[in-house]
């Protein structure tokens, strides 16, 4: 099983985790990959992005990615040197326009949003990039998918996905897409993902999708968003504030 569309793109996955199919981990330390979902354009309005998860296996893979734009400093990047990986279909949706619109980052990096693809029902890692990575969710997209035994980045962190329901919180969060069942190997990811986010970019803001929309999501990481607070800002005391545009 491999990331990305048409099963031609990199395989992401963190440093101590098992590789897909049997494949060693390269030497260096940890593999980087973002999540994000219901997003909404300037002026917009976020659609439900459970929903449209929930039925993306169903649809299947298409042929590019829902978000894109350049604009964000290179540094963070190339401090992640090769823990940084993309999705094969990448610079196809870096072309990709949504109603006439290239969604540039506009904003540097500042903060993180939690999401997960919904209740446990059978959806799979692999479907949800497929999905995320498919013409059919045109509304909803992710930096990163994350489960125990992989992280696949969809969108390049320079650039803006569609995930947090506002437009605002998109231009300055990456979004991560976890597993729903939240096992002890999923949230071992998750964790060295954002450290590693807060490692490239300084102290982050974290918060759950729902701190910005009306929604569930993340549903049981709700209960550790505190402890990836705490990650993302590197203290435990001096913790960066999330904008409230509600």
């Amino acid at each position: 099983m491999q990331d990305g569309f048409g099963g031609y793109g990199y395989r992401g996955f963190m440093s101590g985790s098992p590789a897909p199919d049997g494949v060693p981990a390269p030497a260096s330390t940890g593999r980087v990959s973002v999540h994000a979902g219901a997003g909404a354009q300037p002026g917009g309005t976020g659609v439900s992005r459970r929903r449209l998860l929930g039925a993306g296996t169903a649809l299947g893979a298409g042929a590019v990615v829902a978000i894109t734009g350049c604009g964000a400093p290179e540094a963070p990047l190339k401090r992640f040197g090769t823990d940084f990986t993309q999705a094969a279909n990448y610079n196809q949706g870096r072309n990709y326009r949504h109603h006439g619109t290239i969604f540039n980052r506009g904003a540097e990096v500042k903060g993180i949003v939690i999401h997960w693809w919904g209740e446990p029902a059978g959806q799979t890692h692999q479907g949800i990039v497929d999905y995320l990575t498919s013409a059919n969710s045109r509304s909803s997209s992710a930096h990163y998918v994350v489960s125990q035994s992989r992280v696949s980045q969809l969108v390049g962190l320079n650039d803006t996905a569609w995930h947090a329901g506002v437009y605002d919180v998109n231009a300055e969060s990456i979004g991560i897409e976890c597993r729903p069942e939240m096992d002890a190997a999923t949230w071992r990811n998750v964790v060295s993902l954002v450290s590693k986010l807060h490692g490239a970019y300084g102290p982050l803001w974290l918060e759950p999708h729902k701190s910005f929309t009306d929604t569930t999501c993340p549903g049981v990481y709700s209960e550790r968003i505190d402890d990836l607070k705490v990650i993302a800002a590197g203290s435990r005391t001096d913790i960066p504030q999330a904008p409230d545009y509600r």
